[in-house]
């Protein structure tokens, strides 16, 4: 599965505000693949054993998965060849999987101290994080079991615009819009559009911050 096709095959809903929720699945899927995003997957008559990179775990059975992501606003790509349809298949099942796996990560371990029911969860996820939110974009790779690599989230200047064009995958966002950025490029609602000399307006405000995000393993500090 290519950088491309992920890029290009699924974005928010245009009356949805869950750009922050999307492009960090996104951003994910980019950086590990299916086949890394999670430490270990078990699956056996439609229920998931997951095990996440912070060695947290996640039991999902395919109907639970099914309901967690009923109205869940993330659009797909319409596609007719056959391997882009299969390939999209297997997509939409991880998205999906990740999507349900954020909301349980919240009810079952919550964020500093406190579970959120799965109403709240999707409130929080769905639709933006103002003032009064218990966490923001900033912290999204944390109920994915995933990891920032840098301590602090990055202020955006133009010198950084070289670094973000090679890599593979990064949360890139301003105070109105998120998305993933790939390789000097973002998707806006399934179009590409290229980053070039400066830095991009997002939503009509120009970007401030970006991350990547790693595997806790991987990681030289703790947050």
């Amino acid at each position: 599965m290519t950088t491309k096709f992920i890029m290009e095959s699924f974005w928010q809903h245009p009356d949805g505000y869950n750009c922050a929720m999307v492009a960090i699945i996104k951003v994910a899927l980019l950086q590990f693949g299916t086949e890394e995003i999670f430490q270990k997957i078990e699956t056996h008559k439609g229920n998931y054993e997951i095990t996440l990179h912070d060695h947290k775990k996640i039991s999902l059975s395919e109907r639970k998965i099914k309901k967690l992501n009923k109205n869940n606003r993330i659009e797909f790509s319409i596609y007719r060849l056959p391997a882009k349809v299969k390939s999209l298949q297997i997509l939409k099942t991880y998205v999906r999987l990740c999507y349900a796996v954020m909301l349980t990560y919240l009810n079952t371990y919550g964020w500093k101290g406190k579970c959120y029911s799965i109403k709240d969860a999707k409130k929080y996820l769905q639709y933006g994080y103002g003032d009064d939110a218990p966490f923001n974009t900033d912290h999204l790779w944390k109920f994915l079991g995933l990891r920032r690599a840098t301590r602090e989230v990055i202020d955006i200047e133009k010198e950084h615009l070289d670094e973000i064009e090679v890599k593979k995958a990064l949360m890139l966002y301003s105070n109105c819009h998120v998305v993933a950025a790939s390789e000097g490029s973002y998707y806006d609602y399934g179009t590409r559009e290229k980053i070039k000399s400066k830095i991009p307006k997002l939503g009509g405000d120009k970007a401030k911050w970006w991350y990547e995000i790693i595997q806790p393993k991987n990681a030289l500090f703790t947050l």
